[in-house]
């Protein structure tokens, strides 16, 4: 059998996170959808969909994607509350996270007393929600980046997380008409080099043996439990362990080449480094 070797290669921050511009985490402008939402996003009773008018379907701004949206409408429903939510998006790796979105809100919606509830995010599933305050577009049947053209910031909390999700949240009134659409949903990041979240968390330290055995070290956390997990790229869990990491190892000879993130957490801090893992054989 030939043997394989996995290089990690973990980038260590002294005191400070070495930060970047913002970058594009994830997008959606819908267009390429037809009639069906994207995959992974859901809504309530069918409340939210792809707009099937052609003549509805172009958003019109400075910057806009043009071609499909995403609607909600009073006639087409029974008054009620109905919910947008987009699939698992990761943020891992990234921080300082904002979000931005154009909406198009018109006067009947707004006359109906229709109206956008909350935005929210979750980082647990949906179990628990974290509205996220923001400034609604005028109900002027006029599309426009919502927020008065500002992207929305996220708390801390959403950093560096394998899975946040987002969700809008309506109150209707049914009505013959009245109409609110989003389109070109935008989330953005700063990345850092090896991350973190402390300026003390350099006391942690991991490296790889040559028999593809991972080493943990930290010296000033002796004794207690911290979880381990490893991640990759698309924000899946690859392992999860509660470890002791005054000195404790733990195998990667399971893991695919590629990049993964390995995150080291404790009542004292959060610690992500980035592996590259190649295997040759």
């Amino acid at each position: 059998m030939k043997k394989q070797y996995l290089i990690i290669i973990a980038v260590l921050m002294l005191s400070y996170i070495n930060t970047k511009a913002q970058t594009t985490i994830y997008s959606q402008n819908f267009d390429s959808l037809a009639l069906s939402l994207p995959t992974g996003w859901s809504t309530t009773a069918s409340g939210w969909v792809m707009d099937s008018v052609t003549a509805n379907r172009s958003s019109g701004y400075t910057g806009a994607s043009g071609m499909f949206n995403c609607v909600i409408k009073n006639a087409a429903t029974v008054s009620g509350t109905y919910t947008l939510t987009t699939g698992a998006i990761s943020t891992i790796g990234d921080t300082g996270i904002t979000v931005s979105w154009a909406a198009r809100r018109t006067t009947h919606f707004s006359d109906s007393s229709s109206s956008i509830q909350s935005f929210d995010f979750s980082i647990d599933g949906g179990s628990t929600w974290t509205n996220l305050p923001y400034t609604e577009n005028a109900g002027n049947s006029t599309w426009a980046i919502d927020n008065a053209g500002a992207r929305i910031m996220l708390p801390a909390s959403a950093n560096n997380q394998a899975s946040v999700i987002f969700r809008w949240v309506a109150n209707l009134h049914k009505t013959p008409s009245g109409t609110y659409r989003i389109d070109d949903f935008n989330l953005e990041g700063t990345t850092t080099t090896g991350i973190a979240e402390l300026a003390n968390d350099n006391t942690i330290k991991m490296y790889l043996d040559n028999s593809n055995v991972l080493h943990i070290e930290d010296s000033q956390f002796q004794g207690k439990l911290s979880q381990l997990s490893i991640i990759d790229v698309a924000g899946r869990m690859c392992a999860k362990e509660m470890l002791d990491i005054n000195n404790t190892t733990y195998s990667l000879a399971f893991l695919k080449a590629g990049m993964y993130f390995a995150t080291i957490s404790n009542d004292k801090s959060v610690v992500t480094k980035k592996i590259i893992i190649t295997q040759n054989k």
